[in-house]
């Protein structure tokens, strides 16, 4: 399967989350899409620009990474801003939600940081 790149107007793709339920989550230079287990385009699930990475919690909650703005983004799946984590942070490239920890690669101080988010990580 591919992914064309004018499909759901994607463009420059940097990270990439596969649900539980076969459909795949993008993100592009425009934001996270998502796609049904076959490659076609579904809904834009987050606008957002500057995002290098993300990831998803057990309540689909985004964790994303915002290089620019030093931090990471706690954001609801309707797009509501939880949180932003920015302690330590210089330049977050990578996230990873396990269980109640979130990890970030953090490219500027050449270091992974690992946080506490509580209940319902994945």
């Amino acid at each position: 399967m591919q992914i064309p790149q004018s499909e759901g107007g994607l463009s420059s793709p940097t990270d990439i989350w596969l649900s539980p339920d076969g459909r795949i989550w993008i993100l592009d230079q425009h934001g996270i899409k998502e796609y049904d287990e076959l490659g076609k385009y579904r809904r834009m699930i987050l606008a957002i620009s500057g995002a290098s990475a993300f990831a998803v919690d057990r309540q689909k909650r985004l964790y994303i990474a915002l290089p620019e703005s030093h931090s990471i983004a706690v954001v609801s799946q309707n797009g509501t801003l939880i949180q932003l984590i920015s302690e330590g942070l210089k330049r977050p490239e990578g996230v990873c939600v396990l269980e109640s920890r979130l990890f970030v690669s953090d490219a500027a101080r050449h270091r992974v940081m690992v946080f506490g988010i509580g209940e319902g990580g994945q």
